[in-house]
C-alpha cells in the first residue's frame, strides 16, 4: 500500500501498520515516541531529531551535488563485502526502471554495481554473509 497522502505525524496506527506491517510500524512508532515525537492524535505535536536509520554505523556524509551534510535519518549504509549487495543493487535498478527513473540514475547504479563487483574481485577474503554482532547496534 502506498503511504497515506498526509504528514506521517497525522497517520493513525492502522495506517502505519498497513504501510510498514504491524511489527515494523509499531516498532518505529515506539522509537519515535521514545525520542519525544507525538502523533497529531495525541495532543500537541513535537518533532525532535529523528533517530538514525542505520543503527550499525554512524558518521557524517556530505552530498557531492551541493556540499550539504546528509542527516543521519536520511541515509543507510550497505558495504561491498556483503554478499547480498550486488543482488540488492540489481533489484534497486529494476525498481528504478519500473518507476521511471532518469537515465542518469540508472547509469549511476550501473557504475556503482561495477565498482562493487571490482572491489569484491580484489578482496574475496573480505566478502561474507551479512551479520550483526551482539551489542553492535546503537538502538
Amino acid at each position: 500500500m502506498p503511504a497515506p497522502d498526509k504528514p506521517f505525524n497525522e497517520w493513525t496506527n492502522a495506517e502505519f501498520d498497513e504501510a510498514f506491517g504491524p511489527r515494523y510500524g509499531r516498532w518505529w512508532m515506539n522509537k519515535m515516541e521514545d525520542s519525544g515525537f507525538r502523533r497529531h492524535d495525541q495532543g500537541e505535536m513535537t518533532m525532535p531529531a529523528l533517530p538514525a536509520l542505520d543503527s550499525k554505523v554512524h558518521g557524517t556524509l556530505i552530498h557531492n551535488k551541493d556540499g550539504k551534510e546528509i542527516p543521519a535519518d536520511e541515509f543507510i549504509v550497505f558495504r561491498p563485502h556483503d554478499n547480498a549487495v550486488l543482488p540488492m543493487l540489481d533489484f534497486y535498478r529494476q525498481q528504478c526502471l519500473r518507476l521511471g527513473a532518469a537515465f542518469d540514475q540508472i547509469a549511476a547504479i550501473d557504475r556503482l554495481s561495477y565498482r562493487v563487483e571490482i572491489w569484491r574481485k580484489l578482496h574475496p577474503e573480505r566478502c561474507k554473509v551479512a551479520d550483526v554482532e551482539p551489542g553492535e547496534l546503537r538502538e
